[in-house]
């Protein structure tokens, strides 16, 4: 496993310009600011200026057509040459996830700033006029000499919602996250930061085409999309589920190289349901692929559950995201530097079932509960209107239930009206950003670049843009996924229209196998964070939710413990 010594990129003090000394070593100090190199991360000067980076310019070969300027040898380099000329609107131009830490030395202007979906991460800190900016939360907190205080509104939203990434907050109080399409903007004279949204996704419902333009459009912004990301440089591999997403970025692969088989991986359950190996068989034949296996048991969701909590710097909701960490430790042992996945396609195009039903609740006039919440940490109950939340959640000290029912109501009281708006929500907050979480920092630990081609956001603009009909269709989820797939996917996948949810299989090993260690989780947890959580161990018969709760205690507690976290 390879973990990054990630510290922090810069310090800014309030009455002098941060500047750039020496050529790229491990560190540049100068005047108040200092900036740190870490594993992965590029940097660039320009004159007086410079740019910190993590991340991927996509669209590299774009770009260097738009001038000989932009023809650089790093994607740093590259970026600060189109923001030397152009200033942050060049932000238009990039297509990537990226984040990064620009010292515009002739603007006098030291800016930060988030890719449009937070795929990549930014922390930043401010007290007194001084700015402290990294990739990862703990080691800016050390490099500070800061508590590791808990955020209780983080806490409680995990506990109750599941929920973490859903804005600036962090599960320290002493660390903010630059929310996605943000910049930091820092004024060196006054000391003050001041935050602003770069990018915003349009309203849903704008496009306006018929179904064969509509369908050949996606196709050929998918097939860009996976294109930009499978260069030579570095060829990824797939992550196949078996599902229709991953299925057809194998067969779009597969039509723009077909002379070399593309590798691609996954996790096994020894379920059959789960496994879906023979949708796993159809596509591998269709498209010539080769084919690594991982396999997960019970005892996987314990062991590697501290490592999982190393790598994302926070508690995770689902235990199933061990299958995540076993397949990056398999494809690692094969030298995989870079990865392709299915992620975001349910988001923009309404593929959860939850999306389905909410839809047909518009379709009715109604406006559903919790249409915003999309998980399954919360029982039913808590999105009724009436519901009892003292009861429901007096496993919570009496004085926390109070912000606990404020965070479902935040959750979901959103100013949804439409399918196309819950859609456009979930593109930006609920499940997905976690999804990128997982991804990015599962993957990071083991040397791996993890790239989401349905996080393009010319498809995203455009997916929200379509209308209902283009997503969901004689009950048909996905609609213009599955019409795009025709000829790229066997059949058997283009019609299947749910993959069985890893959370009966999930549950049944966490009640089952692993419930000694759960329970034993739960106690440690409670002794070690007294002022969040009830001193009562569940008994007896549990159902689904009590035991998702208890996990979500256990990693609550042990994220805590492995970094020192005060509750």
């Amino acid at each position: 496993m390879k973990m990054e010594n990630a510290g922090p990129w810069c310090w800014a003090g309030k009455g002098s310009a941060p500047s750039w000394a020496g050529p790229p070593a491990s560190v540049w100090s100068g005047g108040p600011a200092t900036v740190l190199r870490y594993t992965g991360g590029e940097a660039a000067e320009l004159g007086d200026s410079w740019l910190v980076f993590s991340g991927a310019i996509h669209n590299r070969a774009a770009l260097a057509q738009a001038g000989a300027q932009h023809q650089q040898t790093s994607d740093a380099r590259r970026l600060l040459s189109l923001l030397d000329e152009f200033g942050i609107d060049a932000l238009e131009q990039v297509n990537g996830m990226f984040a990064f830490v620009w010292w515009d030395a002739r603007r006098r202007r030291l800016t930060a700033a988030r890719d449009r979906f937070g795929i990549q991460t930014l922390y930043w800190h401010a007290s007194n006029g001084s700015l402290t900016l990294g990739p990862r939360m703990a080691p800016l907190l050390d490099a500070l000499g800061l508590s590791r205080r808990i955020d209780d509104d983080s806490a409680i939203d995990f506990l109750v919602n599941g929920f973490t990434d859903q804005d600036e907050r962090t599960m320290f109080a002493n660390v903010r996250q630059l929310p996605a399409a943000t910049l930091l903007e820092w004024d060196p004279a006054s000391g003050r930061t001041n935050l602003r949204n770069w990018y915003r996704l349009a309203a849903p419902g704008g496009n306006q085409l018929s179904e064969p333009e509509a369908v050949e459009q996606f196709r050929s912004l998918l097939a860009d999309a996976v294109r930009l990301r499978s260069d030579a440089r570095q060829r990824p591999a797939l992550m196949l589920s078996a599902g229709i997403d991953s299925s057809l970025i194998a067969g779009l692969l597969a039509a723009h190289n077909p002379t070399e088989p593309m590798p691609t991986y996954k996790t096994y359950f020894d379920s059959a349901a789960h496994d879906l190996r023979s949708h796993v068989d159809a596509v591998l034949t269709k498209t010539r692929a080769v084919h690594g296996a991982a396999m997960i048991s019970a005892t996987d969701l314990f062991d590697h559950r501290d490592a999982i909590l190393a790598a994302l710097e926070q508690p995770y909701e689902r235990s199933i995201v061990a299958a995540h960490w076993v397949l990056c430790q398999r494809m690692a042992e094969d030298g995989v530097t870079a990865t392709l996945d299915g992620v975001g396609a349910d988001e923009q195009l309404g593929g959860y079932r939850v999306f389905q039903s909410s839809l047909l609740a518009f379709q009715r006039g109604e406006k559903p509960p919790g249409l915003a919440m999309v998980g399954a940490s919360r029982p039913p109950q808590v999105l009724e209107p009436d519901a009892n939340l003292d009861a429901l959640y007096a496993w919570l000290p009496s004085d926390i239930r109070a912000a606990a029912a404020r965070r479902i109501r935040a959750e979901t009281d959103q100013g949804i009206d439409s399918f196309g708006q819950m859609c456009r929500h979930h593109m930006q907050q609920g499940a997905l950003p976690m999804l990128l979480r997982f991804n990015r920092d599962v993957g990071r630990a083991f040397g791996q670049v993890s790239m989401s081609p349905f996080m393009d956001h010319r498809l995203v603009e455009y997916s929200i843009g379509l209308n209902d009909g283009m997503k969901y269709s004689g009950g048909r989820s996905k609609y213009i996924l599955r019409r795009a797939a025709a000829g790229l996917v066997p059949e058997a996948i283009i019609h299947h229209d749910n993959k069985t949810s890893y959370l009966d299989i999930e549950v049944a090993w966490l009640g089952g196998p692993g419930l000694a260690r759960l329970r034993e989780g739960v106690r440690q947890a409670i002794g070690s964070l007294p002022r969040l959580l009830s001193p009562a161990v569940p008994e007896g018969p549990l159902d689904k939710y009590t035991i998702l709760r208890m996990w979500r205690i256990d990693c609550l507690g042990a994220w805590a413990r492995l970094y020192s976290a005060q509750g």
